[in-house]
């Protein structure tokens, strides 16, 4: 089995996070930076996979063979357990714009308010790429991400409580390079999550990609370790041999996000080339940075900064418009946007745990 962390995957999802926040705050400004940071997008996608595949593996090693009941119990449980960590901050930061934006800023009315809140229910429901997109008045920019996982989740896992080796091995690899395929030759990239496909949003469908192609990875990461690690602990060479590939494999991807290769279509190869470095990092079969309280820090800002990044955007473009700021100023304020987004992490935090104990007073004096 794979080790509980990986210390060089947690500083890239970090330097991803900071590479998105950047790329969107040079959007909104008029400055052209990352220009295929979506890419990053998929790297959590094949990294969400990955991990759900993990957790699959183990539940069904402990308890074998699951019915029909069971699996339906089980994914539940699982698609519970992965919400409850981001969705405090989601729904803080959902606060925040209607504080903020809506009612200081934009000082929308009572009735607006309430009209907005029901409209995007779906939002609140992480729903919101199963139903109308233009409807959600209310949402937190660029956590697409995060329904498109949810519902991906709802479709792949209990697939892989039924038929793990089955689905891994043979469905999710083909299944996933369809949509790929399909993504690419109909928009000349995969990048564009809110257009409609005809049944879906793209979002959705380059979740399912991105999360089916992970799970398998996970399999092959398993297989690489069983017959490659055994060389590797022997030779240093192979060993330097593999961290070379993982390191080319990171390198080609940055220059594709930077921009440096002239066709988006390039995007396919970057996805390739990012679940082949997870194998290789998760594998163990190269050099790799280890797990420490730094790492761990960092694994743990970079969601806050996912989700609170947008928010903090929409707010200056409202107060100052879209040409305030030179490149060197939009540099500033996105590093002053991180620290605050690492603030309102811990603002959330110590609300969450009030709320908790507030709650838990509450039900022992009803009792």
């Amino acid at each position: 089995m794979t080790k509980k962390r990986n210390g060089e995957i947690d500083i890239l999802r970090l330097v991803f996070c900071i590479i998105i926040l950047f790329h969107h705050f040079g959007a909104s400004f008029n400055h052209a930076l990352f220009k295929n940071a979506y890419i990053c997008v998929e790297f959590f996608f094949l990294l969400s996979g990955f991990l759900m595949a993990k957790s699959a593996n183990k539940i069904l090693q402990q308890k074998g063979k699951l019915e029909s009941s069971e699996i339906a119990d089980t994914s539940w449980r699982f698609i519970i357990n992965k919400i409850k960590p981001f969705y405090p901050y989601y729904a803080f930061a959902i606060i925040f714009q209607v504080i903020v934006r809506n009612i200081i800023i934009n000082h929308d009315s009572l009735a607006s308010l309430i009209s907005n809140f029901l409209r995007s229910i779906p939002t609140f429901t992480l729903t919101f790429l199963g139903y109308n997109n233009s409807t959600k008045a209310l949402h937190v920019g660029s956590t697409w991400y995060l329904s498109a996982m949810v519902i991906a989740i709802f479709i792949l896992f209990p697939l892989l409580l039924k038929n793990f080796h089955g689905f891994t091995k043979l469905v999710f690899p083909v299944a996933s390079m369809f949509i790929v395929g399909y993504l690419s030759e109909t928009d000349n990239a995969i990048g564009v999550w809110a257009k409609w496909s005809g049944f879906c949003f793209n979002g959705i469908l380059r979740a399912l990609s991105g999360l089916a192609f992970g799970a398998s990875m996970f399999v092959l990461t398993e297989w690489v370790r069983k017959k490659y690690l055994p060389i590797t602990e022997k030779s240093p060479i192979a060993k330097t041999f593999f961290t070379v590939i993982k390191i080319v494999c990171a390198a080609t991807v940055f220059a594709f996000i930077f921009g440096f290769f002239s066709s988006n279509r390039f995007d396919v190869h970057a996805f390739l080339l990012c679940a082949l470095g997870i194998v290789i990092s998760f594998s163990g079969i190269s050099y790799t940075i280890p797990s420490s309280k730094l790492t761990d820090y960092l694994s743990k800002i970079s969601l806050p900064i996912y989700i609170f990044h947008s928010i903090i955007r929409y707010s200056i473009e409202d107060i100052f418009g879209n040409d305030i700021f030179t490149l060197k100023w939009m540099v500033v304020v996105c590093i002053a946007t991180i620290f605050a987004c690492i603030l309102l992490m811990y603002v959330t935090e110590h609300l969450s745990v009030f709320l908790k104990k507030a709650t838990v007073k509450i039900l022992k004096i009803e009792k």
